[in-house]
C-alpha cells in the first residue's frame, strides 16, 4: 500500500490523483488495483483522505506556503474545503495547527 500513496501523493500536485490515473502509472489495471486494496482491506479514498492528512502537516509545516497554496497542492478546489476537511482530520483549524506547531522548539 506504501507505493499506492506514493503514487498518490506525486499525483496530488497534478490534480490527478484518481482511481484510473494511480492504476496507470502502477503500470496494473484498475480492477487488479481495487482488488488489491480489497485483499488489504482498505479503500482508494482512504488511501487518498490519508495522504492529504500526512501532507497537509508537512505542508503546513513550512510557513512559506500560504494556506491557498497548501489547499491546491492537496487537489483541493477550495481553501474552504481544505479548512472543512483539515478541521475533520484533526479538531482544529489549518491556521490554528500550524500556529501551534511554530511555538513548538
Amino acid at each position: 500500500m506504501q507505493a499506492v500513496r506514493a503514487h498518490i501523493q506525486s499525483l496530488l500536485i497534478e490534480d490527478a490523483a484518481r482511481l484510473p490515473e494511480v492504476a496507470r502509472v502502477m503500470r496494473v489495471s484498475v480492477r487488479t488495483l481495487q482488488r488489491k486494496l480489497a485483499k488489504a482491506d482498505v479503500s482508494f479514498s482512504d488511501l487518498l483522505d490519508a495522504s492529504r492528512r500526512e501532507l497537509a502537516q508537512q505542508y503546513l509545516a513550512d510557513c512559506s506556503l500560504s494556506l491557498s497554496e497548501v489547499a491546491f497542492l492537496l487537489g483541493f478546489g477550495q481553501q474552504s474545503n481544505f479548512n472543512h476537511a483539515f478541521r475533520a482530520w484533526f479538531g482544529t483549524t489549518p491556521t490554528a495547527w500550524r500556529a501551534a506547531h511554530q511555538a513548538q522548539p
